[in-house]
Parts: structure tokens; C-alpha cells; sequence
């Protein structure tokens, strides 16, 4: 099968003038991940057990912070328990359905009590993926599942274990995988280079390590601005921006209204990429092409999502 799709493939590859872009990018990468799923990934395993065991406390520390909250004596980790609690306060009233970790972080911008579960419930899975990263290390090397086809901007994603932990805690020794990943920082810089934003640029420089850079911007439940500045720039409406960040609607509307008006250069090149992309079908930054489904879709929701993706995969973010 793979030899009869081999000549219409490479034939639509030729159309789209990225056959070189797909055997020397997408295909390198492939046998990359190929290897290293063989191979194993190094990991630095000294240092995160050292992240295990402070996300369990702050997930100690959270537990406790949300019953209180709460006000009432329950199980965080229990489904059901947490679903009876939320109904005894009027905050579920769906007698037919257990509220899971979406609903939670759906309304977690309008109610303290269902954001301190929701906060404590992200650490722990954070301090269960460390621990199982941990486990799973045999002479200090992991063998996860590695894929760049999970997103449509071909962004890399690991299971079993997830190496999420791991980047963030920069414990990956093997440093070709960091160069794949990106993460929010690098995107930062590829984005002010890109964009030409002086106004970026200006505030980049004066801070401090990888600390906050937006005056007058605030913090969101100890995140950095550079998440919340990127998750703008790409372009996700407010409701995915309450929910990713337990933060209030109008909060994520004040942020972007903020943004927007600070760092026009910035928005003016989003605007023009988008544009740009959704008239030729395809995005083309540094002579390197991406085409992402539905960029001409009728469908807005369709069209937006890969609006999207195709600025993720500009700044690698």
C-alpha cells in the first residue's frame, strides 16, 4: 500500500513545492523520534525527583487550601465526593453527571472554591507525570512514544511517560529534543524577531531572567506573562483563556485589550501573516511552507483553529 501512494504523494508534494521541506524536515524529524523511541531519552533523573517531591507538597499545600475553600470536608480526588460538594453549594446543579476536570476549569473564573480544585487537581497530575517520568528511568534514560502529528502545527507531544515535566524542568540531556519542542521562551524570541515589535523588544531586554515583561499586566497563579502573552498572540478567544488560566472572562478580555494596545507591531504582522496565509491556502515564513487544513474553510470555527495553529508553528510554540 505504502509503494502505490508513494508517486500521487510525492506528486502533491511536488505541486506544493515542499518535497525538500518534507524529506529533509518532516521526515528527519521522524527518524529522530524513531531513534531516540529505540534509544531511550537522557534524562536528568536526580533532578526530577527533586520535582516530584516539591509538586507533591505544593499538591499537599493545594489539597488542604482547596477543602478549605470549599468549606466543606471532601475528597478532591473523588469524582463523586467533589460533585456532591459542588451541588451542596449550588455550584452544580446536573443531577445526572459527575463534574470532570473541563467543567471544573470552565468554571473556575467565576467561583474561588471550584478554582481551588481545579488548581490543586493540575498539580497533581503534574506531580503524578513527574513521578511516573522517575519510574519508568532505567539508567537515566526514559522510552517514551514521541509523535509530531498530534497538533495541526506539528507540534511534538510524548506519552508514556510524558516528558512535559521534564522540559519544563529543563532535566532533557538529550538537546535535540528542547530544539523540536520550542516552548515559550524560544517562542518569545522568534516572535519579537519575526514581528520587529521595538516595543517587544524593549521589554524582553529589561527584564529580569525568564520574570514578567508586561507593565501593568498581572500574574496568573504564579505563570510567567510569557504563556498568557502567547496563548494571545495565537489568537484564542477569551473562553479558552479563562479556562487555561482559572482566570475570569472580562479578566481575559482586560489582558488581550491590554496587549493589543501596547505592542501594535506585533499584532499588525499577526494580522498580516493570517491574512496573508488564508489567501494562498498555505503559511510561508523563511522560505519554508505549512499547509494546515481548513485555512479556507466556510466554516469559521474550522477556519480560526487554523489560523491558529499556523502562528503556533511560526514562532515553534
Amino acid at each position: 500500500m505504502a509503494l502505490r501512494l508513494y508517486q500521487p504523494l510525492r506528486h502533491e508534494l511536488v505541486k506544493r513545492e515542499i518535497e525538500k521541506a518534507f524529506i529533509d524536515g518532516t521526515m528527519g524529524v521522524e527518524r529522530l523520534l524513531h531513534h531516540l523511541e529505540c534509544e531511550g531519552v537522557r534524562i536528568d533523573v536526580a533532578r526530577m525527583q527533586k520535582v516530584f517531591i516539591s509538586l507533591k507538597e505544593k499538591a499537599d499545600n493545594l489539597r488542604a487550601a482547596c477543602i478549605t475553600c470549599v468549606g466543606i470536608a471532601f475528597d478532591p480526588d473523588s469524582p463523586g465526593a467533589t460533585t456532591d460538594a459542588l451541588r451542596r453549594l449550588g455550584i452544580w446543579e446536573k443531577m445526572t453527571r459527575h463534574v470532570g476536570d473541563p467543567q471544573l476549569e470552565q468554571l473556575a473564573g467565576e467561583h474561588a472554591a471550584v478554582a481551588a480544585i481545579a488548581r490543586y487537581r493540575r498539580v497533581r497530575r503534574q506531580a503524578n507525570d513527574a513521578e511516573a517520568l522517575c519510574t519508568a528511568a532505567r539508567n537515566d534514560r526514559v522510552y517514551p512514544s514521541l509523535s509530531q502529528m498530534k497538533t495541526l502545527h506539528g507540534g511534538l507531544s510524548s506519552a508514556s511517560p510524558s516528558l512535559d515535566e521534564a522540559f519544563q524542568a529543563g532535566a532533557v540531556r538529550d538537546k535535540r529534543l528542547p530544539g523540536l519542542l520550542g516552548g515559550a521562551e524560544a517562542a518569545l524570541q522568534i516572535l519579537q524577531r519575526t514581528c520587529g515589535d521595538e516595543i517587544l523588544r524593549a521589554d524582553l531586554e529589561k527584564r529580569t531572567g525568564s520574570g514578567d515583561f508586561m507593565p501593568g499586566a498581572m500574574s496568573i497563579d504564579g505563570l510567567g506573562h510569557a504563556d498568557v502573552f502567547l496563548a494571545i498572540t495565537v489568537g484564542e478567544p477569551e473562553p479558552a483563556i479563562s479556562q487555561r488560566f482559572l482566570i475570569r472572562r472580562d479578566q481575559a478580555t482586560k489582558i488581550r485589550n491590554a496587549v493589543a494596545s501596547r505592542y501594535r507591531g506585533l499584532f499588525t504582522w499577526v494580522d498580516e501573516f493570517r491574512r496573508r496565509s488564508t489567501a494562498q491556502g498555505f503559511a510561508e515564513i523563511d522560505g519554508k511552507r505549512k499547509y494546515v487544513e481548513g485555512l479556507r474553510s466556510s466554516d469559521l470555527d474550522r477556519r480560526n483553529k487554523a489560523l491558529r495553529s499556523v502562528v503556533r508553528w511560526a514562532i515553534r510554540y
